[in-house]
């Protein structure tokens, strides 16, 4: 009887086991749904800015990765579902209380009707738990396998979220490099040229001297004197 409760112990804690791990899918339920949402506004704004890029090749590289990145998205989504809606419905339980009492008495009706005394209750008892044991056991097997195909598909939406953030990282680095690309150019563009340099002054020129004409007494000669 002691390894009879020993044994339910067990099975009891590999149940309880099982159902911790089902919740904790459902308690991170919020972070890839938020990570998921930053990565649509990610896209958002890089769309905006892929117009202004001016180089041909790096724009189709950009249109090239923001597909990748939207299938990436996508196939996170899909194993996200599965793991909160196809298997999180899935979840397997002893039968219900009030089945448990029906399978209780009619147990005892079974023994006291076959058997009398303490051999008929030590069966009894016996039969109680080994059937306690096998509901653990069916229970453990259908939740485990659960659980593992659950794990499997979170791991997969974990790996290619991964992938979608390294890849909106690398799209905003390209699309920062552009922008402040541009604006280097446009205030280059808008900065005034240097003065010309001024060359000095000709110097003022000089005007010519007056002369004074003599002329002698006769009128018929001339002689120039210069101040």
């Amino acid at each position: 009887m002691a390894n009879q409760d020993l044994l339910i112990e067990l099975v009891k804690e590999k149940y309880q086991f099982e159902y911790s791990r089902k919740k904790y899918f459902e308690d991170t339920l919020n972070f890839p749904i938020t990570l998921i949402t930053a990565l649509i506004a990610a896209i958002y704004i890089i769309l905006q800015g892929i117009p202004e890029i001016k180089s041909i090749p790096l724009s189709n590289c950009c249109i090239a990765l923001m597909c990748v990145l939207s299938c990436l998205i996508i196939i996170s989504f899909i194993y996200l579902y599965k793991v909160y809606i196809d298997y999180g419905k899935a979840f397997a339980s002893l039968p219900d209380s009030r089945e448990i009492k029906q399978y209780y008495e009619q147990l005892i009706d079974f023994y006291e009707q076959k058997t009398d005394g303490n051999s008929a209750e030590n069966t009894f008892d016996e039969t109680l738990k080994n059937q306690i044991v096998e509901w653990y056991i069916e229970a453990n097997k259908i939740n485990h396998e659960i659980n593992q195909s659950r794990a499997n598909a979170y791991y997969k939406a974990r790996r290619f979220l991964g992938l979608s953030i390294l890849i909106s990282i690398l799209l905003l680095i390209i699309f920062a490099f552009t922008k402040l690309t541009d604006m280097s150019n446009k205030k280059q563009k808008t900065e005034p040229s240097p003065p010309k340099a001024v060359s000095s002054p000709k110097p003022l020129p000089q005007p010519p001297k007056i002369r004074v004409d003599k002329f002698s007494a006769g009128g018929d000669s001339v002689k120039k004197i210069k101040k």
